[in-house]
């Protein structure tokens, strides 16, 4: 078993890893920090194979599951069984996403009000004004860097 140095992992280099990957559509939307923090875990520990490795382990599951209720999704749609069974998972899922958020990200990222002011504000630019993510990250960016320093 491959032991991870404590030296190897920087504290902030995950969180400018999970920074950038809310800009690009293709990991936000493939959620969990995870999914960005175990290749990059293993390609430390083992190099770039066990990286990729550790890569497919994570994707894999969900892409068979996908390829196998593919043909019966029509059928298994209407059940209301299973309706009710991805609301509770989807309600899980949520959850998970909201401690993720709360101890890396709220923990080390709000220390004050100016902080919670900008998160407030970036908040109401994505969500009621619609601006471009990309434009209110480097907005928040420029913003943390000159007031916050």
């Amino acid at each position: 078993m491959h032991r991870i140095p404590a030296d190897a992992i920087d504290k902030h280099a995950g969180h400018r890893r999970r920074a950038r990957s809310q800009v690009r559509p293709s990991e936000a939307a493939s959620g969990a920090a995870a999914r960005i923090a175990m290749p990059y875990l293993g390609a430390v520990a083992g190099g770039p194979l066990l990286g990729v490795a550790a890569l497919v382990a994570i994707f894999l599951p969900g892409y068979l599951l996908v390829l196998a209720v593919l043909g019966h999704w029509h059928r298994i749609a209407g059940n209301l069984r299973v309706r009710r069974a991805l609301a509770a998972v989807n309600a899980a899922v949520v959850g998970l996403l909201a401690g993720a958020f709360y101890d890396p990200v709220w923990v080390s990222g709000i220390t004050g009000w100016a902080e919670l002011l900008l998160a407030c504000a970036a908040f109401v630019a994505l969500m009621s004004l619609r601006v471009a993510p990309h434009l209110v990250v480097l907005a928040c960016a420029l913003l943390g860097w000159g007031l916050l320093g």
